[in-house]
């Protein structure tokens, strides 16, 4: 089995997008030509499924939705998602996300078998106010007055988790979120997205996602990771929302991050399933300009990409 993972494409329609900065330059006004640039790399690999870690859009109203779900469509196989902080800004986009995946209405997690392996899609981006209610939407005068706390995810989903990797216990689990479950305790930041410069010794990931503006940690993530030291077949995690390549053990799990499309180094991940072992390999757009024009020298953050052992590595499953 093969198959793809993508992550924060960032996708807008024509005329909405502007290009910025986050580690490096955002190329948002190009969703046209990067997207149709992902199809052709990632059809080349030949896949039999593609995996998206979330951030469909860049403000995923129904129009940059649905724009960003025809240009995945193109894709020559199925592909599966789950949402990202960016795809639920604005009502109408969950229902969306749960018509095409066939779920309960306005529900995003859901679980598939793919290939022998079972594949857990979790919704890590309700919204938890500093008061602790939560909603499915970001209130963003809420965001904008600091009474946003950050992601969460709720009992209920808790749960569910719960329950399906008991139902499952004998299957080979992988788990999918936007925001990772793991990570290192120290990332080469070498400058924040904001434009200040980093501690020379580094920084955690959860103190550069809340100097950016990203908030901290997913709220009721350490509660994921009890339910899953209860459980022995989760094998991996993938993710998005750093924007880095990064691949981390723990616990027994490879907690893997895949960079986003929308900048430097503009690449996806190709996964082979054979005899037990899965093989990740890096891949990037057949034209390398987008990786060049995106990339800011002065910045310094190639670092984002990934050493090599976050970018070609295998996992025994």
């Amino acid at each position: 089995m093969r198959f793809a993972i993508i992550s924060d494409t960032h996708f807008y329609a024509p005329g909405r997008g502007k290009n910025g900065i986050w580690w490096n330059h955002t190329l948002q006004t190009e969703t046209d030509e990067i997207g149709r640039r992902m199809v052709e790399a990632v059809s080349e690999t030949n896949p039999d499924f593609v995996v998206h870690c979330g951030d469909i859009s860049g403000t995923c109203d129904m129009e940059n939705y649905n724009l960003g779900a025809e240009i995945l469509d193109q894709l020559p196989c199925p592909w599966y998602a789950v949402v990202g902080n960016h795809d639920t800004w604005y009502p109408g986009v969950r229902d969306a996300f749960s018509d095409r995946f066939n779920v309960p209405h306005g529900q995003c997690f859901h679980s598939v078998a793919l290939g022998g392996l079972r594949f857990l899609f979790l919704d890590c981006c309700y919204w938890e106010t500093v008061d602790g209610d939560v909603s499915p939407y970001l209130d963003k005068e809420l965001f904008d007055s600091g009474q946003i706390k950050g992601l969460y995810i709720g009992d209920e989903q808790l749960a569910w988790l719960d329950g399906e990797l008991t139902t499952h216990k004998d299957e080979r689990v992988v788990l999918v979120s936007h925001a990772p479950l793991g990570f290192k305790e120290i990332y080469p930041v070498v400058t924040l997205p904001n434009g200040s410069k980093a501690p020379p010794e580094g920084c955690p990931l959860l103190h550069f996602n809340a100097r950016c503006g990203v908030m901290g940690d997913i709220g009721n993530r350490l509660a994921v990771r009890e339910l899953l030291a209860k459980h022995s077949n989760v094998r991996m995690a993938l993710a998005g929302h750093c924007h880095v390549h990064d691949h981390h053990v723990e616990d027994g799990i490879a907690f893997i991050q895949t960079a986003a499309m929308r900048e430097f180094p503009c690449e996806f991940r190709v996964v082979d399933v054979d005899n037990g072992v899965a093989a990740f390999t890096t891949h990037g757009l057949k034209d390398p300009s987008y990786s060049k024009r995106s990339y800011i020298e002065e910045r310094n953050n190639s670092w984002v990409a990934g050493k090599s052992a976050d970018r070609t590595f295998t996992i025994a499953l």
